[in-house]
Formats: structure tokens, sequence, C-alpha cells
């Protein structure tokens, strides 16, 4: 990890989005080291809120003041919409979800990407019960089908998979 920083910055790498808890106690120093290691980098990151990272109300708030962004939001780039939403506990809620379906039906790119913390597939048996709300999940599966979304990205388990879904392609990052 020491040289990742270095390393991903002389690649033709226009940005980062990071899915995974770059935290874990959400406290000051590891908000010190966190900014001591993007030093190494001059990319823009767009960081996911993970469980660890906003556990709390002055959680969120650091969060967000150290991101500059809030908890879900979206950019275009080039011929693509990025959208970046808050699943962190495991459910987006009523509003964020709406929120979501306006973001997607007001894309002009070719390209849909969303990122978010928590899966909302399953890799096997034994990870079923590690993941986003079920019955929110099947809605958000139909969600991105309706909506043509490309690719669909989550952190939070340690391990990579794959699976597409009527068209859409699902990914687990793994372990960087």
């Amino acid at each position: 990890m020491r040289d990742f920083w270095r390393k991903i910055s002389k690649t033709n790498t226009e940005f980062i989005i990071h899915l995974r808890d770059f935290l874990n106690k959400s406290n000051s120093k590891e908000y010190e080291y966190l900014k001591k290691q993007l030093r190494k980098t001059n990319l823009p990151i767009y960081f996911v809120a993970g469980n660890h990272d906003i556990r709390g109300e002055s959680a969120i708030k650091a969060f967000q003041e150290f991101t500059g962004k809030p908890l879900y939001y979206y950019f275009d780039y080039e011929n693509a919409r990025f959208i970046i939403l808050n699943n962190a506990f495991g459910k987006l809620g009523e509003e964020q979800i709406n929120w979501l379906i306006e973001v997607l039906k007001s894309a002009k790119g070719k390209y849909k990407f969303v990122f978010w913390h928590q899966r909302i597939i399953t890799p096997n048996f034994l990870l079923f019960f590690h993941k986003a709300d079920p019955f929110e999940s099947k809605r958000l599966i139909k969600i991105f089908e309706e909506e043509k979304v490309n690719y669909v990205f989550a952190g939070h388990i340690h391990m990579y998979y794959k699976k597409v879904i009527n068209g859409v392609v699902y990914i687990i990052s793994g372990v960087v």
C-alpha cells in the first residue's frame, strides 16, 4: 500500500472512486494519517461512505468536511454519469431512491455507473446476511435495469465478485 498512490498517479487514471471503509474508528488520528497518504497523489478522489466512516452524527460531519461532498451525489465525466450513493448501513431509503431515479433519468451520457458501500448481490450462502436490505435490493435491481445502468460497484466485503443481472454488471471490488 505504501507505493499504491504514487503508482496509480503515474497511470492514465483521471480520478479514483474509493468504495471501502477508509477509516476504522472515524477519529482525527485516522484522518491525519489518510491526509498524509493522499498527499502522494494528485488525482481527484471520490469517497463512498462506509459503515466505519460515518458511525454517528459527528463522524458524518467529519466525513463530509474531509471529502467536501454530501453523503450522496453525482458527477458527469465525458460520456458517463458517476453516481455515489450512501448505503453504508444497508439501506438507501425512499428520499435517496427518489433522488437516484431522477439522476438516472436526467443522465445524458451513454454510460451510467453506480457506486456504494454495501452490495446487493450475494456471492455465496455464507455471506447472505452481510448485505444490503433484501427488499430494497430487489427494487433497486429493477430500477437499474429499467434505467439502463451499466455497472454497479460495491465494497464492504473483502473479496472480488462479479455477476451480470439483466444486462447490468454488479462488481464487488475486493481488496486493494
